[in-house]
């Protein structure tokens, strides 16, 4: 809770000043687990829904403001296919 949501927030009260002066774009990221519970991810999911509950509240609030609040919600993956998938991997772990 301390970097993931703590973070994002600290992050988005030291850049509004200047997304509101550019106009800018607000983009928060949940999972979809943000969006649903998950059984035996009842801490993850409380995370994700904070983050979901945060940038809901920004829209609503900066709606006057041009400063446009989207919110981006990845889909499930399993820690293997992710590792597969990434640059070093493939580096590290060349195909063949």
């Amino acid at each position: 809770m301390q970097v993931n949501y703590f973070g994002a927030v600290y992050c988005t009260y030291y850049a509004l000043p200047a997304l509101i002066k550019a106009r800018g774009r607000l983009v928060g990221i949940a999972s979809l687990t943000g969006l649903t519970g998950v059984p035996t991810r009842s801490g993850y999911a409380a995370l994700k829904h904070a983050m979901r509950g945060f940038v809901d509240s920004l829209r609503i609030e900066l709606v006057d403001s041009g400063v446009s609040v989207t919110m981006v919600y990845p889909g499930f993956m399993s820690v293997e296919e992710y590792a597969r998938q990434t640059i070093a991997a493939r580096w590290l772990h060349p195909p063949g």
